[in-house]
């Protein structure tokens, strides 16, 4: 499985900004794929965004999957997670919908259960993920040529047999 994030035009459409300014906001998409997840009685799928101290989550993702849009605090949770330099992803608590996120915050998007979503919606194993939201570009923002790191991975079941088992 794969995941890709980029920036996007107010079309949707992925693009290059070589050059911002802060204050400046900057959207972003990242696409991946449902999982197939046969054999599988509950099925956790996670995308984390890591953002570099010069950014600003708008804390307003749009999760759509297929053809539905998902709801907040019930098909997903945002999380705020810490990752200390050696790398370790410490995950704290579920974000309020209201709260304001401090410079640089990176997150979860918890999908606690894809297989009890695959059956409430109408998606199919294949489908897009796409999840869209903004981050403003603030005074931490790092000026030099390798810029502002922000990136995404994702995080899944691997064993049926082995609900429990940490994602990978």
């Amino acid at each position: 499985m794969s995941v890709k994030k980029t920036i996007v035009d107010e079309d949707g459409n992925d693009i290059t900004i070589n050059d911002v300014n802060v204050g400046d906001v900057i959207p972003y998409k990242i696409t991946s794929k449902v999982p197939a997840t046969n054999g599988f009685e509950s099925f956790t799928f996670v995308v984390r965004d890591k953002a570099g101290a010069g950014l600003t989550f708008d804390n307003k993702p749009v999760v759509k999957v297929g053809n539905d849009t998902l709801v907040r605090g019930v098909d997903y949770d945002v999380y705020a997670i810490t990752i200390a330099e050696d790398g370790t992803v410490t995950r704290g608590e579920v974000i309020a919908e209201d709260a304001v996120v401090p410079d640089g915050q990176s997150f979860d998007i918890v999908f606690a259960d894809f297989v009890a979503l695959q059956a409430k919606y109408t998606f199919n194993a294949g489908d897009d993920i796409v999840i869209t939201y903004n981050s403003t570009v603030n005074e931490a923002a790092l000026t030099t040529i390798d810029g502002n790191k922000n990136e995404a991975s994702i995080l899944y079941s691997k064993d049926p047999a082995n609900p429990d088992e940490p994602l990978g």
